[in-house]
């Protein structure tokens, strides 16, 4: 099978899981965010502006359906409601997309922010994002305090086309 954006969005052609990216951002830390070790804390007490992200293989895309962030030990929603932004690119952050935008509903534990769902009540589900790049950036100091992330979809070909020619 030859997932592409196309396909994944009209047929459905592979079932969404949690994924790995080519490249993390923080790259220095990257493992305490993404090792399954919900205790440790991504900090950026002493920056005014943070990002937690992935990036994909050049030519993919994410068709995203989920995007879910983990919260230790939340005392002070401030610096997260408003600041807080979930974000997608396909040229390497030159140009972003605001996919969400964290409010008064942070909370302790995993925050789910989920995508393809009938969200204005028309009876169809809305499209879900696709992009090469995600991330979370924070705008303010505190707003990146977390301790994992996910991102759950499907990696696809970057086509747009109903047909993909595929040489074996």
């Amino acid at each position: 099978m030859l997932p592409t954006t196309y396909s994944v969005s009209n047929y459905m052609v592979e079932e969404a899981k949690v994924l790995n990216a080519s490249s993390y951002s923080p790259s220095d830390n990257y493992l305490d965010l993404f090792d399954y070790v919900l205790t440790v804390d991504h900090s950026d007490s002493a920056s005014s502006d943070c990002e937690m992200g992935m990036t994909f293989k050049d030519g993919y895309q994410v068709v995203l359906t989920e995007a879910k962030l983990f919260i230790n030990t939340l005392l002070d929603k401030t610096p997260y409601v408003g600041n807080l932004v979930f974000q997608g690119s396909n040229d390497g952050w030159t140009t972003s997309t605001d996919l969400y935008t964290f409010d008064v509903n942070v909370h302790e534990g995993w925050n789910y922010i989920r995508f393809g769902l009938d969200e204005d009540g028309d009876g169809v589900n809305d499209p879900k994002p696709s992009y090469n790049s995600y991330r979370f950036l924070g705008a303010v100091a505190g707003s990146c305090r977390v301790g994992e992330m996910r991102l759950t979809g499907v990696e696809a070909i970057a086509s747009d086309t109903s047909t993909q020619t595929c040489t074996p």
